[in-house]
């Protein structure tokens, strides 16, 4: 492709390609693999680096260059400039923790929907996870062809755990509990 123009490093061809070795500037942020401080960036073997100076051996990273508690790096999904989704991953009271949230939009509002916390607990509705799952509202099991099973907590209940048997029962028999939380087959 024959070059149109050159200007300093860096030629415009024809076909609408751009041959650089420098910077491409976009208003504030460069386009550029020089690690300087820039929007987007890519390395030699083609990763891009969104906010950051540094690659690292991901095809994509997202980097903040915010730290301390609270600072995070996010994808928000947008339709049209409204904001539709967003997963984003956050600092928690040190650098060396952090969780993961991904919200939705309902009524107009832009809400977490579900949180992994520093420890792996998934939190469905609930933005503090205590044990591995931990769901606010109801627990639905589908049928492979219809139907389902439900279960669910009362929307106003004390606190109660409960222990399986180790193994199953016999015909006939019923789960039933001591009145601790611990369930046997009798």
């Amino acid at each position: 492709t024959t070059p149109l123009a050159a200007s300093g490093v860096g030629d415009f061809m024809k076909n609408g390609s751009v041959a650089m070795t420098g910077n491409l500037k976009l208003g504030t942020n460069f386009i550029n693999n020089d690690g300087d401080a820039e929007g987007l960036s890519f390395d030699t073997a083609g990763r891009a680096t969104f906010g950051g100076t540094t690659a690292s051996d991901y095809p994509l990273s997202i980097m903040n260059t915010h730290t301390g508690s609270g600072s995070s790096s996010s994808i928000l999904m947008t339709s049209n400039g409204t904001p539709l989704s967003q997963i984003q991953t956050v600092v928690g009271a040190s650098t060396a923790e952090s969780y993961m949230t991904i919200a939705t939009r309902n009524a107009g509002v832009l809400a977490e929907k579900i949180r992994i916390s520093k420890d792996g607990s998934v939190g469905l509705g609930n933005i503090n996870p205590g044990a591995s799952l931990d769901l606010s509202g109801a627990m639905r099991f589908r049928g492979s062809t219809s139907g389902y099973v439900e279960f669910k907590a009362p929307a106003v209940s004390g606190s109660t755990s409960f222990t399986l048997p180790s193994g199953d029962g016999s015909p006939g028999q019923v789960l039933s509990t001591d009145g601790f939380g611990i369930l046997s087959w009798s």
